[in-house]
């Protein structure tokens, strides 16, 4: 367990954090490993045991870990009124970051709380950034290419065409998106982490990952430009 390795798993750990998925190791020995590399990988969400029984004999801590039966986990999954309160906070970080980003202005259309629903496929591309902490949730947001080319353009001083690079300047657009969301709680002692962003070069790859599961879907406009905002569990 090297610095490399303590590196790895610290990731691995915030992106499981998606997908409610917890990191266990058993079995593991410290003798010749850092105590401060496992205080790192424990404040990262991952947990230590000695042997296979101290998990699988422990019901409460195996219901914690949504492994108690398949209908916790879907509860786990079901947008809650916590998330839905906080909606606001979430929608002022997106929108005030893209508006920054693209210099125009950000009307909202519709909110309904349904699967996610895209009728235009043409020329999107999309990220997400997952949250976990005091409650957990992950965002999804649908963008027009040409906001990301404009985000783009901002960052780099100058116009390209290059997917990779758009997808890359996206991912950092959501990664600004989540600290100012994780801001934004923290100003009302709800304390987050958030996840390393995904991009993805189309749609359908997004819905993969949605799983037909229930949120918040809102729909907004930038100077006409369709924009999708989702927020899921």
């Amino acid at each position: 367990m090297n610095v490399h390795a303590l590196n790895f798993f610290s990731r691995l750990s915030s992106s499981a954090a998606e997908y409610n998925a917890t990191i266990c190791f058993v079995g593991m020995t410290f003798e010749k490993i850092p105590e401060s590399f496992k205080e790192n990988m424990e404040d990262s969400g991952i947990m230590f045991f000695e042997q296979m029984d101290d998990i699988l004999g422990d019901k409460e801590l195996l219901s914690e870990l949504g492994a108690s039966s398949a209908a916790a986990i879907k509860n786990k999954r079901v947008i809650n009124k916590t998330t839905v309160t906080e909606l606001p906070k979430f929608i002022d970080a997106t929108v005030a970051t893209i508006e920054m980003m693209t210099n125009s202005t950000a009307v909202k259309e519709s909110a309904e709380i349904q699967a996610i629903k895209v009728e235009d496929y043409t020329d999107k591309i999309a990220s997400s950034i997952g949250f976990y902490g005091d409650m957990d949730g992950m965002i999804m947001l649908i963008f027009p290419k040409d906001i990301a080319k404009k985000a783009c353009q901002l960052l780099i001083g100058e116009e390209t065409d290059d997917l990779e690079l758009i997808l890359d300047t996206l991912g950092e657009l959501v990664n600004i998106v989540g600290g100012k969301m994780k801001t934004l709680l923290a100003d009302q002692k709800i304390n987050i982490n958030i996840t390393l962003p995904r991009t993805y070069p189309d749609i359908n790859s997004l819905l993969e990952i949605s799983q037909d599961r229930k949120g918040v879907q809102v729909d907004l406009a930038f100077n006409k430009d369709k924009f999708l905002f989702f927020l899921t569990r």
